[in-house]
């Protein structure tokens, strides 16, 4: 599947104590499909047994996050304040659980849209 569940914050630091929530997103990187509905509510299911609290009520984590979006919205008035702080969550303070295939692919096109396509350079 072209998915990562991905982790941030005190799991992903390895500071995760019997208090702390656990911060996630599912990164899905490919064509709309309904499996990866299926999947996230598998996972959430699953991580919910396993929390001790649930997530902020912010809407930032315990959600499907898109490729897409992250990727081909950066800046200008299509870009979000969640899709800054999973794009900043992604570089500075995440892990992936199981294969980091999607992850790493999805970092690398971020970093291409800012270092490459930038027009200040």
């Amino acid at each position: 599947m072209d998915t990562s569940i991905v982790i941030a914050d005190s799991l992903a630091r390895n500071e995760f104590t019997v208090g702390s929530d656990i911060d996630w997103f599912l990164l899905n990187d490919g064509s709309a499909d309904s499996q990866h509905h299926d999947f996230f509510r598998r996972v959430r299911e699953e991580i919910n047994k396993r929390a001790s609290k649930p997530v902020g009520p912010e809407a930032i984590f315990d959600i499907p996050v898109f490729s897409h979006i992250l990727v081909h919205a950066i800046g200008g008035e299509n870009d979000t304040d969640s899709n800054m702080i999973h794009r900043l969550v992604l570089f500075l303070e995440s892990e992936v659980i199981g294969s980091n295939d999607v992850y790493n692919h999805v970092k690398r096109a971020i970093l291409k849209r800012y270092l490459l396509e930038d027009r200040g350079l």
